[in-house]
């Protein structure tokens, strides 16, 4: 996988420690009135916190199973793809139209570059195949955890309506998010560069439209299979009459405070698990499970 930048860790997680702050805060934990376990949990958590690879897209992506990751790699190559022939179609258009003066050529240019209702149409068709595809493995991985030797089957009615609800809504969301931040990336370049000709602006917009590529598609990628797949569990959950059980959060050490939250709050019931839902934000890798294997039926098991 390529590299992706780090994120700048966000108001709403853990402060970072530098080294000689991270020791002292870890003696302080010592002294803390409060059990070993809760102690170790503390410690781990200013730890990760510290760690500035902790919060980027491919350390998350990497903690996940092998197979979930395979999935979201899968899914972040097609979304490459996707990107790279916009961006190849948008510059040989805009290399058409030199003849412009140059304050033209630069709308032009962002027009070009900017994405279409019918490409937001084909990524909301794109995510909507690949959602149902990662609620039939989620489907099946919660019945395997049950014992059952049961597959998921394609969702339907409300279920599909859902999953298709969620890609119209991130399809939207990206588009407008990348026809913001093409706007903001041209103007930059021309506040840099006034004087730049018009395939230094062509070059300049292709090439960061490039690099972006590489850190949003995975993070569409990830996000993508851990909302579906968290909404198939709490589905699972629901039609097999499994809410009255316990559930617990887990994955990677939380810095994320509400995740730390969660976390903190240990067995919890199924009114918490509706009141605090996970993912919590994006780039979440967290998610709650069952404490204890329940007992089923695994011929009347509902799988989709």
């Amino acid at each position: 996988m390529a590299t992706i930048p780090t994120i700048k860790k966000l108001r709403t997680h853990v402060p970072p420690l530098p080294p000689d702050k991270l020791e002292l805060a870890l003696q302080e934990v010592d002294r803390l009135a409060v059990s070993l376990s809760a102690r170790e949990q503390i410690k781990q958590i200013l730890k990760a916190a510290a760690n500035e690879n902790s919060e980027t897209v491919e350390a998350v992506i990497a903690s996940l199973p092998k197979d979930r990751q395979q999935i979201v790699i899968d899914l972040l190559l097609k979304l490459q793809q996707q990107e790279q022939q916009h961006t190849s179609a948008a510059a040989i258009l805009a290399a058409g139209l030199t003849l412009l003066s140059l304050a033209s050529f630069l709308a032009a240019l962002v027009a070009q570059f900017q994405v279409t209702a019918d490409e937001i149409e084909l990524r909301t068709d794109m995510l909507l195949r690949e959602r149902v595809n990662i609620w039939i493995k989620a489907i099946t991985d919660e019945a395997r955890a049950c014992g059952c030797d049961r597959s998921g089957v394609a969702p339907s009615g409300a279920d599909l309506e859902a999953l298709r609800s969620m890609s119209e809504k991130a399809a939207q969301s990206v588009a407008d998010t990348y026809n913001r931040d093409v706007q903001r990336q041209l103007n930059k370049l021309t506040k840099a560069v006034p004087d730049g000709d018009k395939d230094y602006y062509l070059r300049e917009l292709r090439k960061w439209a490039a690099n972006r590529s590489v850190w949003k598609s995975a993070q569409i990628a990830l996000n993508t299979e851990t909302q579906t797949r968290e909404y198939a569990r709490r589905r699972f959950w629901e039609m097999n009459k499994l809410t009255e059980r316990k559930f617990i959060a887990t994955g990677v050490t939380p810095t994320c405070k509400i995740c730390v939250r969660i976390f903190a709050a240990g067995v919890v019931g199924w009114d918490y698990v509706r009141r605090n839902p996970l993912p919590a934000h994006i780039n979440c890798p967290h998610y709650y499970k069952l404490v204890h294997k329940p007992k089923v039926d695994c011929k009347t098991l509902w799988v989709g």
